[in-house]
């Protein structure tokens, strides 16, 4: 009897304790959806779209190309590379080199921030294009970046583009007077390196030694480059291997202007990426 007069005594909340506690409740509900509308604005913000852009042209000069880019955002960095000869009279050298390079033609695009600094990179492998003559007259890239490749706010940092890339070293005969009407072949030579800023450079040079300690791989000139992939670095110990039991091998090299290279044994058409230290 005791514990219900107990019970008896407890009194119901108060009308303002209710009003309360539905303000509180009120209050915890609007601040969860507007947080889930917050989290979803901002994503919906990151994830928005960005106007297509087309990158001023590039003139590859140690290979007689000009490459053109154009790029857009829609979750992740979307790319149209084409690359042609320089010239109408360079189209019958292009499609000749294609053919006879085709499976070790590649080329990387690099995009830079205003101080030149490297923000995306992306190697590819072009497919050819050909005319109503069945000649080769492009090669074609068309696909993305993934998203540890080039960020959204990487992309939207980048100022300027560049292109490194293994393709012949071709100079083209000019025919005579004469000559006109005749056939020009291309005709592979050792070209003198030329850098320039903000332009690419290449070359031929003589590989003489690889340290797979430190990645080291030296040329008969003295350069220096550091090979920084581990796999690559098996590939670089094969070429030196190459050397010792034999002639030397002869490296072409392919670097942008922040020394990043490919470098081609042109007697396997092997390639391996490379950074030139000295």
């Amino acid at each position: 009897m005791a514990e219900m007069g107990e019970m008896q005594n407890i009194s119901p909340p108060s009308p303002r304790l209710k009003k309360l506690f539905l303000i509180c409740a009120g209050v915890g509900l609007g601040l969860g959806v507007g947080i889930v509308a917050t989290v979803a604005l901002v994503v919906s913000f990151n994830h928005r779209p960005i106007p297509p852009r087309d990158w001023p042209r590039l003139e590859v000069e140690g290979a007689g190309l000009q490459a053109k880019l154009k790029t857009d955002w829609d979750r992740s960095v979307r790319y149209q590379l084409v690359v042609t000869p320089r010239s109408d009279d360079l189209r019958s050298a292009f499609d000749s080199a294609v053919r006879t390079h085709e499976d070790s033609i590649t080329f990387t695009i690099l995009l830079y921030n205003k101080a030149g600094f490297q923000l995306c990179k992306k190697e590819v492998r072009p497919s050819t294009s050909v005319d109503a003559a069945n000649h080769i007259d492009s090669l074609l890239a068309k696909d993305s970046l993934y998203s540890f490749e080039c960020t959204r706010s990487a992309y939207l940092e980048a100022d300027h583009w560049s292109l490194s890339y293994v393709f012949p070293a071709l100079v083209f005969d000019k025919p005579s007077a004469s000559e006109t009407h005749r056939h020009i072949e291309p005709r592979e030579t050792a070209p003198v390196m030329k850098i320039s800023s903000g332009k690419p450079f290449e070359g031929y040079d003589i590989l003489t030694g690889f340290d797979i300690i430190s990645g080291h791989l030296e040329m008969l000139s003295g350069k220096t480059f550091v090979v920084y992939r581990e796999g690559e670095q098996g590939t670089a110990s094969m070429w030196n291997a190459q050397g010792e039991t034999g002639s030397q091998p002869s490296i072409h090299f392919s670097c942008d202007w922040l020394n990043e290279c490919v470098l081609r044994n042109t007697t396997n058409d092997q390639a391996i990426h490379a950074k030139l230290q000295r």
